[in-house]
């Protein structure tokens, strides 16, 4: 059996001021939450799909080194998916859907 985990996130702005945040996520990631320690691109092209990011956050004490690959093209510029890779008991994924004000 696997356990599939996903997170959501909504926020309330406009698409082009989010991704102006994310434009520069390599010197945002650690304004985003304490927890994140660093984010950097390390396949294809930012955003795009199947483009790889490794990152290192701490979650409940520990650190984790992950690479995450993006799995839709942003365009329109309203949504992307990353995904983390799967194991054999987990797979873990992380949505974010920008809705226009």
């Amino acid at each position: 059996m696997i356990v599939t985990l996903r997170h959501s996130v909504e926020i309330d702005a406009t698409p082009e001021s989010v991704w102006v945040f994310f434009d520069s996520i390599e010197n945002n990631y650690t304004k985003w939450h304490p927890d994140h320690v660093m984010f950097r691109w390390v396949e294809g092209k930012r955003f795009e799909k199947s483009a790889v990011a490794y990152t290192e956050q701490n979650v409940h004490g520990s650190l984790h080194k992950m690479k995450v690959k993006c799995t839709c093209d942003p365009k329109p510029q309203d949504r992307f998916r990353v995904e983390q890779p799967t194991t054999a008991i987990l797979r873990a994924e992380e949505r974010m859907d920008f809705r226009a004000k």
